[in-house]
């Protein structure tokens, strides 16, 4: 009996000797891999240089803006991406301006309740661009350690490359940009706010579309009051890295 206990007390001891040295292992293990990631940190979130590449996709609550159709009883604005790449550059010495460009993917349009024929019918609009943006960005401090708040405002460019007209009673997709429906070209002003934490980005903007997209027939769908102007607009909350 006297053995057996004094064997139970040995392999105690060592049971707690072996977990502390492996609790001190560990410890030191994370210890290392910490001093290894504020190194890298100190070497990747050079989130204060001159210049950058980043990486963007969000989400659009897109609508067009169209006077004098008093045959549309309900609209609603669409839900749809954006994605691309932007890279900005400092252009001032001790101010924090940059300039920012980039090429993205972005979709715009709007879902509505119709009058096209005698019938309401539901139609969706879906416009898909390839755009460039061309903004005058702000870097402010804002006392909080990595963080910085980034007001910016400038014009966007963009192109159709894809577009569909939905038509939900006729079960049928029409081509968006044709003569029926929708020019191509589009441009207009950007303004809004972004916030980044060293690397860590997102912003809140809206764009304002200045040029009529509507194309040369689509007032022969019975708007009587159309007025021949559709503009586009779209709010769009994006996230993305800074490299």
């Amino acid at each position: 009996m006297y053995f057996c206990s004094v064997f139970y007390f040995k392999l105690k001891k060592m049971r707690l000797k072996q977990l502390y040295i492996f609790s001190f292992t560990i410890l030191l293990l994370l210890s290392g891999s910490a001093k290894a990631q504020i190194l890298d940190a100190s070497r990747w979130y050079d989130y204060t240089r001159s210049n950058y590449f980043g990486i963007r996709v969000g989400l659009n609550i897109a609508t067009l803006h169209c006077r004098g159709l008093e045959y549309y009883p309900t609209t609603n604005p669409l839900a749809a991406l954006n994605a691309g790449v932007v890279f900005g550059n400092k252009i001032g010495r001790t101010v924090p301006f940059y300039i920012e460009t980039g090429l993205y993917y972005t979709e715009k349009g709007l879902q509505a309740q119709a009058i096209k024929t005698p019938a309401i019918q539901k139609q969706t609009f879906k416009l898909q661009y390839i755009e460039i943006p061309l903004l005058f960005k702000y870097k402010g401090n804002v006392g909080v350690d990595d963080l910085t708040i980034q007001p910016f405002f400038g014009a966007f460019f963009a192109i159709g490359v894809n577009g569909t007209a939905k038509l939900y009673d006729d079960r049928k997709n029409h081509n968006a940009f044709t003569d029926d429906y929708f020019k191509r070209f589009d441009a207009g002003f950007r303004i809004g706010v972004g916030m980044a934490f060293q690397n860590l980005y997102i912003d809140f903007g809206y764009d304002i579309g200045l040029c009529n997209i509507a194309a040369k027939n689509f007032d022969e769908y019975g708007y009587t009051d159309f007025d021949g102007r559709i503009r586009t607009g779209t709010f769009a909350i994006t996230a993305g890295l800074d490299f």
